[in-house]
């Protein structure tokens, strides 16, 4: 009565189900973020269209920063989707998995970090901060005077983007760990079982 199991288990233990599981997961995901795009794009550009004509135009531009933003997650999504189901067969496919989906969240950020940086700026720049609204925890303290617009516009562009390419090589190095990590357990394996031969 168990053998139906014994196939699962054995899908189990050689992470095909978990790589299938993933994949799936991240191009659901990828699918989702494309509906979110569009119905954010669209929602930025009612708002624009009910501004004055120079707040419309920088609205417009916002909004195609922000539809470039979630088009480019969408794409990075469906990139590490199909890196995961390239995946082999692997002692350790749950750490493999676990290093491009930390790779996957750092580029994500830094690409939301980047866009949203530009966009602040250009909002600052051509529309007094009316644009796009970057208060609260994303840039808690910037020691900028909103006044002088146009040093708040490049504080917000250098910070965003600062902070996402940190955000991304932390992920990164996170990503790398996890793999050295599964190289020392499999290079331990390996030495226990050469040391543990007959005749070694």
């Amino acid at each position: 009565m168990l053998w139906p199991y014994r196939f699962v288990l054995q899908a189990l233990e050689s992470g095909s189900i978990i790589r299938i599981g993933v994949t799936l997961a991240l191009r659901i995901l990828g699918g989702l973020t494309v509906l979110a795009g569009i119905y954010s794009v669209i929602e930025l550009l009612k708002a624009a269209f009910n501004l004055p004509t120079a707040d419309t135009i920088t609205g417009i531009v916002v909004a195609a920063l922000i539809g470039l933003a979630f088009f480019s997650a969408f794409q990075v999504l469906f990139y590490r989707a199909a890196s995961v189901s390239e995946l082999g067969s692997s002692s350790f496919t749950v750490m493999e998995i676990a290093s491009i989906l930390l790779r996957t969240i750092g580029e994500v950020y830094a690409i939301s970090a980047g866009v949203l940086g530009v966009a602040g700026c250009i909002s600052a720049w051509f529309a007094g901060g009316r644009g796009v609204n970057l208060g609260g925890t994303f840039i808690p303290a910037l020691p900028i005077p909103m006044e002088n617009l146009f040093l708040f516009g490049l504080a917000i562009l250098v910070f965003l983007n600062l902070i996402g390419f940190g955000v991304l090589i932390l992920f990164y190095f996170l990503a790398e760990t996890v793999v050295v990590m599964a190289d020392i357990a499999i290079n331990i394996r390996s030495l226990v079982k050469a040391i543990g031969a007959p005749g070694s």
